[in-house]
């Protein structure tokens, strides 16, 4: 483990766009490594594999979960199944997200709403859908911790300078 300070053994994490990009660097080099059992979620479900593969061989178990966080049927379901199979999630790591490399003048009213779907409304479901489970867990709104590049997406940040 790279850091005593940071041990997460014991703990369930729930990776979102896990299959790619920051999801599936993060998941076995920063939560896994320090002790984290993982639930990997996306829409791609040959390169979740792959991560859990990863992570499974470094003694953590992982299980894999084909969703599409801009549906709330499926974001339940993702949390569901994480539940059922690690028995608690306790860290959500909302990292699904898309970016379309347009300019707003170029850009279309269904690629705007792709974005917010994915960005902003998949995350606020992902909390709402495991919320319930982390306080069973003991855990209340304001000792909860949600990271989403939602607001910090450089589409965002471009919109809100143009």
């Amino acid at each position: 483990m790279a850091l005593k300070e940071f041990d997460l053994s014991g703990k369930v994490a729930l990776v979102t766009g896990a299959g790619q990009g920051l999801g599936e660097q993060m998941a076995p080099a920063a939560l896994a490594e320090a002790g984290a059992d993982m639930a990997l979620a996306g829409r791609n479900m040959e390169k979740l594999d792959g991560v859990a593969k990863r992570i499974r061989k470094m003694g953590r178990r992982a299980v894999t979960i084909r969703a599409d966080v801009r549906r709330e049927s499926e974001v339940f379901r993702m949390v569901k199944k994480a539940f059922d199979a690690l028995k608690r999630i306790d860290i959500l790591v909302n990292n699904a997200g898309i970016m379309h490399r347009v300019s707003t003048a170029e850009s279309s009213l269904q690629s705007w709403n792709e974005t917010v779907a994915t960005n902003l409304t998949g995350p606020f479901m992902c909390m709402k859908a495991c919320f319930p489970i982390m306080a069973g867990q003991g855990v209340d709104d304001h000792q909860s911790f949600f990271r989403s590049r939602s607001c910090g997406s450089a589409e965002c940040r471009r919109l809100l300078c143009e």
